[in-house]
This record gives structure tokens, sequence and C-alpha cells, in this order.
């Protein structure tokens, strides 16, 4: 009953491509974990960075969605 609404092929394809850009969104979160490991050997700089795209997420972003929503939207 829920994916019914696929059927209509515009809700599909937004929600395909809402889907593959999560999935990329989490792909790049690991790959530069894994990159900043790769260039420091050392999991402090990994924690680091952890912490860092945690902050921006909690802290950031609900501030920035809030200033958007004032914007006029045109």
């Amino acid at each position: 009953m829920r994916w019914q609404v696929l059927r209509n092929p515009h809700f599909a394809r937004i929600f395909l491509a809402s889907l593959i850009s999560e999935i990329g969104s989490k792909i790049h979160r690991i790959a530069l974990l894994v990159l900043v490991y790769t260039l420091t050997s050392d999991a402090l700089w990994v924690s680091l960075t952890l912490a860092v795209q945690l902050g921006a997420s909690v802290l950031i972003a609900p501030m920035l969605a809030a200033w958007a929503d004032t914007q006029e939207q045109r």
C-alpha cells in the first residue's frame, strides 16, 4: 500500500533522485574520514573531523534552515 505512490512517474523520479543523493552524501562522509586517516594516520584527527561534521549538522544546519525559511522564495 505504501509503495503505490511510486507508480506515479514524477514522484518515483524525485524519490530515486533523493535516495541517490542521500547515498552519495553518506559515502562522502565515510570517504572524508578515510582520507583524513590516510593523510594523518592518526585517529585523533579522524575523531576531530567526525566531531566537526556532527557539529555542523546539529548546530549550524538548524540555524541555516530557519534563515532559509525567512527568505523570499522567488
